[in-house]
């Protein structure tokens, strides 16, 4: 071996630094790991699974041991969830009294969440007046989306009623009020687009609150809450008829506290009450005056409501009235600009359904349960529960062949009210649709035919209701010309009574009134001795009642349209050949009139049709 080939061999062993006894303690060599017994490896498989701990949890940088119990209080310990499986709770090592507290224990960040949303909305209504409105709606818009709706909603009713009921602050004037009617409006008219029923909740909420204020004697929150009422009613979120139900439980109870809040309310809102129902407003101005107390015991405050309520039946105009109307009418503006349109009144729900809505349910919103008009009907409109009629209706009601669902509730309605008023509203209460409301004129008639002796308590409901809906004018003409086609085969006390109820309809003389256009189907000159008998009936009922008011020329009137030209021919003809000296209707109880005056009758309505036709 050359020299060359001895240094190289060196140096190659040198970097190969071979493994001495001294080498191998500091670098040991790893070794195969020892086959476990099969005992050991199963024990081992079975065991449980590691948990893992974040490194800064960790105590001493250690990993916890497989099937190590840690205590909750040890260092390094995972906090344990509320809820644990039997697995977790071994791991965690917490007995049964510990894990049942978890179980309970509420998340504290829901109510503290709650106090801060409440916190907010208080702060922005506290600033919220009339000239910052798009801030203030924007911002609970906000809450909306990040707090929900249905919670926001309902911490914004609380704030308004937290003011509306604190006795320290005193009746609040009709300008403050106003401003939480608007920022109310408002959410109302916005919630409407988005699947919402603010308006709803508020009209619900308040009216709940007034009952309870109104029956404990809260004088200063039963008039916050009456005058926000009012005011959502201006702003064209609550319906009149909702006004008008109030007003009439005001009015039935009639004490020193009504007294004023019916005073209230007229003042606020008693000139929008007589252009949206004039009928309905003087229904309620005669019951206040049945109410009232003589006048040498009337108190200061009542004769001053008196002379409100008085002002307004005569359409007198206080000084301030025409300022109102106009602040009024900018206040509308204003909520229209803000929500981007016209809010929609809510459906015409009574006061009572406002107050049993926890009971009965909310018909007047989309989507929310409700026990049904069947169940859930007042005590004072029992009339519309079958189940609540005697038998002898029941057996009427399958007599006259009212069995459908629509048809048995308004009979029963029909029979069972107290007077015109009541039955009238109580059909209102039922929500009918145009196609079903048509079934009201027929069952009336039908009814009225069905009476032994004439009842002038359904002609007195139908021109109620004539003068309420147009469509029932036409209802009703359509139902009549069915019974004039039917004259030949009903008896002659049905054809007595029919011809007596159109009497009355007709005899009104007014727009919503029947005209004789009724008569308009009838060929008059082939008219059988049924016919005869219906108009001899007819018209000497409508002659007794036109004598003493002198409406006959308007009822004339109503038919001096050329297209009635045919028909007035055809009157003319009957007056002229019908012997009027003949009384075939003395034993039907027909209204007295005297001969010399029914002859004036006729002659003055040959005279009218006479001159028309010209």
């Amino acid at each position: 071996m050359s020299a060359a080939d001895a240094d190289a061999l060196s140096r190659k062993r040198k970097k190969r630094k071979l493994h001495t006894p001294d080498s191998e303690s500091k670098h040991p060599r790893l070794e195969p790991k020892p086959e476990r017994a099969p005992e050991e490896a199963a024990q081992t498989s079975t065991s449980k699974p590691q948990l893992y701990v974040p490194p800064h949890l960790r105590s001493g940088g250690g990993a916890v041991k497989v099937g190590s119990k840690r205590q909750p209080g040890d260092r390094g310990a995972c906090p344990a969830p509320a809820v644990l499986s039997a697995k977790s709770r071994a791991l965690y090592g917490q007995d049964e009294q510990t894990l049942a507290a978890a179980r309970v224990k509420k998340l504290p960040e829901y109510d503290e969440s709650n106090a801060a949303v409440a916190n907010r909305v208080r702060a922005v209504l506290n600033r919220a007046s009339l000239a910052n409105l798009v801030p203030t709606i924007r911002t609970i818009h906000e809450l909306y989306q990040s707090s929900g709706r249905a919670v926001v909603q309902r911490l914004v009713w609380d704030a308004i009623a937290a003011v509306l009921g604190d006795d320290r602050g005193g009746k609040l004037a009709p300008d403050f009020c106003f401003v939480f009617s608007v920022v109310a409006a408002i959410l109302h008219t916005t919630s409407s687009t988005m699947g919402g029923d603010a308006g709803a909740l508020y009209l619900e909420r308040a009216a709940q609150a007034f009952d309870v204020a109104w029956n404990t004697e809260g004088e200063v929150a039963a008039h916050n809450l009456l005058l926000f009422l009012v005011q959502l009613y201006l702003l064209h979120v609550v319906h009149p008829e909702t006004i008008f139900d109030l007003l009439r439980v005001l009015a039935t109870r009639y004490e020193a506290q009504d007294v004023d809040l019916i005073a209230l309310a007229v003042r606020q809102c008693g000139v929008q009450l007589r252009l949206d129902n004039p009928a309905l407003l003087k229904d309620i101005i005669l019951l206040i005056q049945t109410k009232q107390s003589p006048p040498d015991q009337a108190s200061s405050h009542e004769r001053h409501m008196l002379a409100t309520v008085l002002d307004l039946k005569n359409n007198k105009r206080k000084t301030g009235d025409d300022e109102r109307l106009k602040r009024l009418s900018e206040l509308r503006k204003l909520v229209n600009a803000t929500a981007g349109h016209k809010p929609q009144p809510i459906a015409r729900v009574m006061w009572r359904e406002l107050l049993e809505a926890e009971l009965h349910g909310r018909w007047w919103i989309v989507g929310a349960a409700w026990a049904g008009r069947g169940n859930a009907a007042r005590s004072d409109d029992s009339a519309a529960a079958p189940d609540a009629m005697s038998d002898h209706l029941t057996k009427l009601a399958r007599k006259l062949g009212l069995t459908t669902e629509l048809k048995r509730p308004i009979f029963y309605i029909i029979m069972t009210s107290t007077d015109v008023a009541h039955a009238f509203e109580a059909l209102e209460r039922l929500n009918m649709r145009t196609s079903q409301a048509r079934e009201v004129p027929r069952i009336l008639c039908l009814c009225c035919s069905a009476e032994n002796v004439y009842n002038p308590f359904y002609a007195l409901l139908g021109a109620r209701l004539c003068a309420a809906n147009r469509d029932t004018r036409a209802s009703f003409q359509y139902a009549f010309w069915d019974v004039l086609k039917e004259l030949q085969s009903l008896p002659v006390r049905r054809i007595a009574n029919l011809a007596r109820m159109l009497a009355s309809l007709v005899a009104g003389a007014t727009r919503s009134s029947l005209t004789l256009a009724t008569f308009k189907v009838i060929d008059m000159s082939r008219l059988t001795a049924r016919h005869c008998f219906f108009f001899d009936v007819f018209f000497r009922a409508l002659f007794a009642v036109t004598s003493r008011s002198g409406t006959l020329p308007a009822v004339i009137e109503l038919v001096a349209h050329e297209k009635y030209q045919v028909l007035r021919t055809g009157l003319l003809f009957f007056f002229t050949g019908f012997d009027w000296t003949r009384n075939d209707t003395e034993s039907l109880g027909l209204e007295p009139i005297a001969q010399r005056d029914l002859d004036a009758a006729v002659a003055d309505a040959r005279r009218l049709l006479s001159t028309q036709n010209k």
